[in-house]
């Protein structure tokens, strides 16, 4: 045995590993810091969102400062390099799976949220969840909402734009098996802390999800209406009351102790609204607590459950104050879930859908939506 050759060797070995070490920051948790001219160069070890050990470098491409992996890859939906929103994640990575993922609002700093980048082509986030259909005692908070953890509603995602939002509704706590599941399109994007509205097709009597373009069924697949206009949430309070339909909004910005029903205080608490539904109808333009509907999920005059028809039924299966009508069915205990998309997948941008609306004038008009644009086109 050449004994000096050995001692070079792991001479050699040592002397690298220890190189390595020295230039390597191990951090505890998944915040390398800041990528910037300071830190260009900086390798560090940190934790995925996934909890996995990761080795990121900073580095610097056109003047921009960015943290990248071996091989120059730069790592979306991470806490050191967030999304815009879980559509981006896909388009950057199309075989990415549900899970919680890191997004940027544009503030201070990044925002997690549970992504599904399944369901109508992915790229949701969700923003609900509740395990009743009593709505007014969910609370709100700054904590992600896990599909099958605690029931609330983020209060830290009121930044996010709508351009979809989607309501599941299922007897048991299991996504895959929904009772009624439904999505509205938007006809022009507003941020998630302003949902409720009194104008664009909502009364100002009858506050709730209005400027609605067309309803999907996602049980079916199929765009059902286009005449929909409001998705009743409420009874109207004045804004300056900060009751109903407004506590709502607030809720979805900030968070709620109690939920959006309450006016809560230190000293006393007591309930301002006894309604909070939400729903749609296939054949009306609004639905409700004063209006029948196809689904709804909910409470009415202090009536609370779950009501929907026939999978891909297309009338009104559910009555005012939770009766049903027809071949409707009411549920007292269901769980629901909440989700909103900020933008189309460009997977998705390949499918175009054309749709016709009926003006106040009694003219028809054909409208397309092409490549992922959601303005729609005559």
């Amino acid at each position: 045995m050449n004994f000096p050759s050995v001692l070079a060797t792991v001479s050699l070995i040592l002397f690298c590993a220890g190189t390595r070490s020295e230039g390597l920051v191990i951090v505890n948790g998944n915040d390398p810091g800041k990528c910037n001219q300071t830190s260009h160069g900086k390798e560090v070890l940190v934790q995925n969102r996934e909890n996995k050990e990761l080795i990121i470098f900073c580095t610097k491409d056109n003047s921009v400062y960015k943290w990248t992996t071996i091989g120059g890859k730069t790592p979306i939906g991470e806490l050191f390099s967030p999304a815009y929103d879980c559509s981006k994640i896909l388009d950057h990575n199309p075989e990415a799976k549900d899970g919680m993922y890191w997004i940027d609002l544009g503030g201070i700093y990044p925002k997690q949220a549970y992504c599904d980048m399944i369901t109508d082509g992915g790229g949701y986030m969700l923003f609900g969840r509740t395990n009743t259909s009593v709505t007014w005692t969910v609370p709100s908070s700054n904590d992600a909402v896990e599909p099958y953890g605690d029931p609330h509603w983020a209060s830290h995602l009121g930044d996010a734009p709508i351009l979809d939002l989607r309501i599941q509704m299922a007897r048991t706590e299991d996504l895959s098996k929904p009772l009624a599941h439904w999505s509205f399109r938007l006809q022009t994007e507003r941020l998630l802390k302003n949902l409720m509205i009194v104008d664009h097709g909502c009364a100002q009597a009858t506050p709730g999800i209005g400027n609605i373009a067309y309803v999907k069924d996602l049980q079916t697949e199929n765009i059902v209406t286009t005449k929909f206009r409001c998705s009743v949430f409420g009874s109207y309070h004045n804004p300056a009351t900060g009751f109903g339909w407004t506590m709502m909004n607030s809720c979805l910005k900030k968070p709620c102790r109690r939920g959006f029903a309450f006016f809560d205080h230190d000293v006393f608490m007591f309930q301002t609204d006894h309604s909070g539904s939400f729903s749609y109808s296939v054949s009306g333009s609004i639905s409700g607590i004063y209006q029948n509907s196809t689904a709804i999920v909910g409470c009415d005059k202090t009536k609370c459950c779950g009501c929907f028809g026939p999978a891909g039924g297309t009338d009104d299966y559910c009555g005012t104050e939770c009766k049903k009508r027809r071949n409707g069915t009411i549920v007292k205990n269901v769980y629901s879930w909440f989700w909103v998309r900020s933008s189309i997948p460009k997977k998705v941008w390949k499918k175009c859908m054309d749709y016709k609306v009926t003006t106040s004038n009694g003219d028809t008009v054909r409208y397309k939506l092409l490549d992922g644009n959601p303005t729609p086109e005559k």
